[in-house]
């Protein structure tokens, strides 16, 4: 978290841009299609985070240089957020589709230990 205090009039212009949803003192809350759009832009575009932020209309001056790259690492951590930056839940159409990506995930995870077994079964073990 950075340790910047954003004045009255700091937070009005950050208000002022059409990406920010809230700002305090202490954080600026981004709109979630912001969000996507810089991901995309960093990911497929392979943009710069710095010039993706500048480009949007945002003083690095003020939010800070290295607040950009920390974002788009947070946003990539936790996936495309919703607007608590917290990351969004896998929604099924029904019981029976989620059922049938549970048993999937399984027979995945059953085929990943027998993997890891037969792999560890050539080694040798050291005794101390």
């Amino acid at each position: 978290m950075s340790h910047r205090i954003f004045s009255e009039e700091q937070q009005k212009e950050l208000r002022a841009n059409v990406h920010v949803l809230s700002c305090t003192s202490k954080s600026i809350s981004y709109h979630p299609d912001f969000k996507k759009k810089v991901l995309h832009a960093y990911l497929n575009e392979y943009r710069n985070a710095k010039e993706i932020f500048q480009t949007e209309g945002f003083n690095l001056d003020l939010i800070g240089k290295d607040i950009p790259g920390q974002c788009i690492s947070r946003w990539k951590r936790d996936g495309i957020c919703d607007t608590r930056g917290r990351p969004t839940k896998k929604v099924f159409a029904s019981i029976e589709a989620e059922l049938a990506y549970v048993k999937a995930e399984n027979i995945y995870l059953k085929q990943l230990r027998a993997k890891r077994a037969e792999h560890h079964s050539g080694r040798m073990r050291s005794t101390p």
